[in-house]
């Protein structure tokens, strides 16, 4: 997406940091080497774990000495939380093993980088066509088949292969004709896909970030097949949503962005009760927690969850550096108090 208010402020032209894309077809996925290194998510109270109904579990700053790292925007690990795949907002995606040292997150090893795919094989050509902003597991943490979203020319896309099914060429699952009320780079920023313990298993639901209906509330679908059935997500203020994710009983936890030149960065996470969600709702609920420069923060984006080994429910978070100088490439994890 667009840098938002506030960042991205040093020009294209030094930031530049994106090669050409190439016209044929991809090649096989690339080693990439990551440099991670360890943050606190207080710097002023680095002992402090607890936050609001978060547990700090560990969190990592990334960098990497490749042009076509950064800008992520969608997130989804696997089922123990060993791996993840990271998706760039210019068709790019990074997949790596995550390390836990005493159940927090301490390292990434193992990653690949590559193009997103479209239907023929070759990569995405112009950014308003290949500008991924979310991306999720089908089936809850199997990475062989995920469906990521795309704004700008707005659509779902379902990808399909063992083991990191964006290898493949994707195949369009929704492009809605109400999808053209959509704003051209503030469109579908957040999608979820309802688990099998859930009332609306089988649904997913996508939340655009910055159109608005009539009210001033975010635009939403409940998508299943054929079907799709309006709703909206009560706007809070300055904040715009950039993501979400399903709990295991179909609770909705949203991820939100708000951005000043005054204030810098600050995100949000709300907790939707699912008894809430239906359609022709207006949604809204418990803010989880809310954070600013005060904490380890950036332009956050990306939200995945999964279900750690020691049994608890852990969220996921990764920045979009925008390709900026001034901007970091973060991955924070916390425990949900359930």
């Amino acid at each position: 997406m667009t840098p938002p208010r506030g960042l991205g402020l040093v020009p294209a032209l030094i930031a530049g940091v994106l090669l050409v894309l190439p016209s044929g077809a991809a090649a096989p996925p690339a080693t990439i080497s990551l440099e991670t290194k360890p943050v606190v998510f207080s710097p002023l109270q680095p002992q402090k774990n607890r936050f609001g109904a978060l547990e700090w579990r560990g969190g990592l700053e990334i960098s990497a000495q490749n042009s076509h790292f950064g800008g992520f925007s969608g997130l989804v690990l696997n089922r123990d939380g060993s791996r993840m795949i990271a998706l760039s907002d210019r068709g790019w995606w990074l997949q790596s093993e995550l390390v836990y040292e005493g159940g927090r997150l301490a390292g990434l090893e193992s990653a690949v980088m590559n193009q997103l795919l479209k239907p023929g094989g070759k990569p995405y050509g112009s950014k308003k066509h290949r500008d991924a902003e979310s991306i999720i597991s089908w089936t809850s943490g199997d990475l062989s088949d995920l469906v990521v979203s795309f704004e700008r020319r707005h659509r779902l896309v379902r990808y399909r292969a063992p083991g990191n099914a964006l290898t493949v060429p994707g195949r369009r699952l929704h492009a809605l004709k109400s999808f053209k009320r959509l704003r051209y780079n503030k469109g579908l920023e957040a999608i979820a896909r309802f688990p099998a313990a859930s009332a609306l298993r089988g649904w997913i639901i996508a939340v655009a970030e910055g159109t608005l209906d009539k009210a001033g509330n975010h635009l939403a679908w409940l998508l299943r097949g054929r079907s799709a059935r309006r709703l909206s997500v009560k706007k809070r203020g300055e904040f715009e949503i950039t993501d979400a994710a399903a709990m295991p009983g179909g609770d909705l936890i949203l991820l939100e962005r708000a951005v000043s030149l005054l204030g810098g960065p600050r995100f949000a996470l709300r907790r939707i009760k699912a008894a809430h969600i239906r359609a022709g709702a207006v949604l809204d609920g418990e803010v989880l927690i809310e954070a600013d420069l005060r904490h380890t923060i950036d332009n956050m984006e990306g939200l995945a969850l999964h279900r750690h080994p020691d049994g608890e429910l852990r969220l996921t978070l990764i920045s979009d550096d925008n390709f900026s100088l001034i901007q970091r490439t973060l991955l924070l994890q916390f425990a949900l108090r359930e």
